[in-house]
């Protein structure tokens, strides 16, 4: 990026010395206002009213000079081209009679996509004095469009001193190339483009010193597969950006969002961003404040090429995108599968929770994360989902430091692994796979929340004398939460060992009077082997066990029963 500049610089002291051999004030002939047949021009020329270029192509020579006079511009239509390549030595310019911004209209190409279109060693000052676009956006060099193309190269220019922007370019522009330009000193922004046409634009040019330096990104949609690079600017979205196809976000980028505006992913397209340690992608908002932006949300995006790695999203979490969940980051499926990889990446300031995770969610990959400063927790999360996460990654340091869980049913072998904050399980959860609890791990449950394991599922929490697996309620009340129910499930992964079940006991399974810990069938057997293991606080029963239940049969003498309001075990 410096060798860039430092090139675009000496380049530009060439152009002055170049120019300084050639005043405004030496003799200009009179500028053509229609231009309808292929024409070349060289020399200097005096536009005194707008001139128009429709139906045939213009060839600009080297060294050619078109001097403008207040309030008129130049027009390339649709059936048109403006061919303007000159030379390190002799550049070509398009400047006005007086040196003011904004005193002639600049130029516009409107509607034509001939291969033709060229700016090479052009400069453009001075501009931008009206608005070609309709839209409130003036510019020196403008692409607009009433839904065609327009194409055009723009290779080792110089546009500076517009009255607006440097460029204004449509989503329907295609840059054809884009490289070595140096867009400086406008009053508004380097380039304001439409979200189609950001991949053209190139980090060999350079686009500071502009009264606000940034690229203003407008329109909601990306149809087409392109690579947004790091510029000396940041990129400023205006809008909620939908990408159907694949988008590619270069290390080193940072991406700005305005209120409202966010990204959405939907199937068929693709989102990666992959940053170095050195060199981190960022995702931000205009204001750095909670909820400032909508954040970035994957909608049933399948693809394999999602991927975040060594990426910050932060001050998001302003919209559900319309399903409900609001995070920085959001995984959200009708029931199709979601995918992202996330590695190594920074989720913070939310309004809401750092991710969330639907149920259908895959994620092949997700460590070394760290997800922090949120507003309601580190992660809200499917039940399904929850085993996707990993303890490598950090989750501490939110308002409030829990990972909520949400949704009924697993039905997927799963891993829940011991993180650093506890999981707060806010519905009943059934288990129809096999669901192992790691040492360390903590689940708090809130009011009628609990876990029943059903005949397809099972149960193994392997707690440690010094890392075990606690079950508790949201309040220490007893009673507070309904429990951990076993039902018909005679899987021998069935194990509790060290771990703690307490302030359950408030709800009454099948066949079964309430308890922290019941084994309930409605004519199968039951099995579990609890050992080590302390069961107290219930609003019922520390431990029920229906007549079909097999449990070891040293469970009252190996374990802790304490303080449970209808008794340690029915039956007695």
């Amino acid at each position: 990026m410096k060798r860039a500049y430092l090139s675009a610089l000496l380049a530009g002291l060439v152009w002055l010395l170049a120019g300084a051999c050639v005043t405004e004030e030496q003799d200009c002939k009179e500028m053509p206002a229609s231009i309808e047949e292929d024409t070349s021009l060289s020399g200097c020329y005096l536009a005194e009213s707008t001139v128009y270029v429709s139906g045939a192509t213009l060839h600009l020579e080297a060294g050619t000079r078109i001097v403008f006079s207040a309030d008129v511009g130049f027009n390339v239509s649709a059936d048109a081209a403006l061919t303007a390549v000159g030379t390190a030595s002799q550049p070509i310019r398009f400047t006005a009679a007086e040196k003011k911004r904004g005193f002639w209209s600049g130029i516009n190409f409107h509607n034509t996509n001939s291969m033709a279109n060229q700016l090479e060693h052009v400069v453009v000052e001075y501009g931008g004095g009206f608005d070609y676009s309709d839209l409130g956006y003036t510019a020196n060099v403008n692409l607009t469009s009433t839904g065609d193309p327009i194409r055009l190269s723009v290779k080792n220019c110089r546009i500076r001193h517009s009255a607006g922007d440097g460029m204004y370019i449509s989503g329907h522009g295609h840059l054809a190339a884009f490289a070595e330009n140096i867009l400086t000193d406008n009053a508004g922004v380097a380039v304001t483009i439409g979200a189609r046409a950001v991949g053209g634009l190139d980090d060999t040019s350079t686009y500071l010193g502009n009264d606000v330096d940034q690229v203003t990104v407008i329109d909601d949609l990306i149809d087409a597969d392109q690579t947004w690079k790091a510029l000396d600017v940041d990129y400023v979205v205006e809008n909620l950006l939908r990408v159907e196809e694949h988008l590619i976000i270069g290390a080193d980028a940072v991406l700005r969002f305005a209120e409202d505006a966010g990204l959405t992913v939907i199937d068929g397209g693709a989102l990666t961003m992959v940053g170095t340690a050195a060199k981190p992608i960022l995702l931000t908002g205009t204001d750095p404040s909670r909820g400032a932006w909508a954040g970035v949300n994957f909608h049933e995006a399948d693809s394999e090429d999602n991927r975040m790695e060594h990426v910050t999203v932060e001050y998001g979490g302003a919209s559900d995108f319309g399903y409900g969940n609001f995070a920085n980051v959001v995984l959200s499926s009708s029931g199709n599968p979601v995918r992202l990889s996330l590695v190594n990446c920074t989720l913070r300031e939310s309004a809401a929770y750092g991710l969330f995770l639907s149920a259908p969610a895959v994620v092949p990959e997700f460590a070394g994360n760290t997800l922090t400063e949120n507003e309601l927790g580190a992660v809200e999360a499917s039940a399904e989902a929850i085993g996707l996460l990993d303890d490598s990654s950090s989750y501490q340091g939110n308002d409030v430091d829990i990972i909520r869980v949400i949704g009924e049913a697993i039905d997927t072998d799963r891993v829940w692994s011991s993180v650093d904050v506890p999981y707060s399980i806010a519905q009943r959860i059934y288990v129809a796979a096999q669901l192992q609890i790691s040492a360390g791990a903590q689940l708090r449950f809130d009011a009628d929340a609990g876990l029943m394991i059903d005949a397809k599922g099972a149960l193994a929490a392997a707690g440690t004398a010094d890392a075990p697996v606690v079950f508790t309620s949201l309040w220490e009340i007893p009673g507070s939460w309904a429990g951990i129910n076993f039902h018909d499930s005679s899987s021998i992964s069935n194990r509790l060992n060290h771990v703690t079940i307490e302030y359950g006991g408030g709800y009454s399974y099948s066949n079964a009077d309430p308890a922290n810990l019941s084994l309930t069938s409605s004519g199968d057997p039951v099995r579990l082997e609890l050992t080590n293991s302390t069961i107290r606080h219930s609003g019922g029963w520390g431990l029920y066990l229906h007549a079909k239940a097999e449990i070891n049969g040293d469970v009252d003498t190996v374990n802790t029963f304490s303080d449970n309001l209808d008794g340690d075990i029915f039956p007695e």
